[in-house]
């Protein structure tokens, strides 16, 4: 056996960052809620955006993927039904099983609308209120 450190295993949720990976997704005009006992490894709460993830094809197409949940840390008020919105900031990927399928937990620190993704970040509602 060599000196080399003995592997811990995989740790989960997988953490990045939307600059390596990124996350597009549409609103559905749901105000994101809160989720309880799902904080962010650095104990964060979390709320539920209510918006679907859009996956790009190996075509180029993009599909919606409904086996997705879509979490944010820095939630906006709203999320407008129709809009596309892209991540910024830190990404959490968690794999879990529903139905007997694996399904994606991804939590994401911020969504902007996808025009508006290389301006400043707005406030997140806790700042707003």
């Amino acid at each position: 056996m060599s000196n080399q450190a003995i592997s811990q295993g995989t740790a989960l949720p997988v953490a990045t960052h939307s600059d390596a990976w990124p996350v597009e997704v549409i609103g559905l005009g749901e105000s994101p809620r809160e989720r309880k006992d799902k904080a962010t490894p650095a104990g964060e709460v979390t709320y539920s955006s209510g918006c679907i993830l859009r996956r790009r094809q190996k075509d180029g197409s993009v599909r919606v993927d409904k086996s997705a949940s879509i979490n944010v840390i820095n939630p906006a008020a709203t999320y407008e039904l129709g809009v596309v919105y892209l991540a910024r900031g830190r990404v959490y990927v968690m794999p879990y099983e529903s139905n007997g399928r694996m399904a994606l937990s991804i939590t994401v620190e911020g969504l902007f609308p996808a025009e508006q993704a290389s301006a400043p970040a707005r406030p997140s509602k806790t700042e707003a209120a």
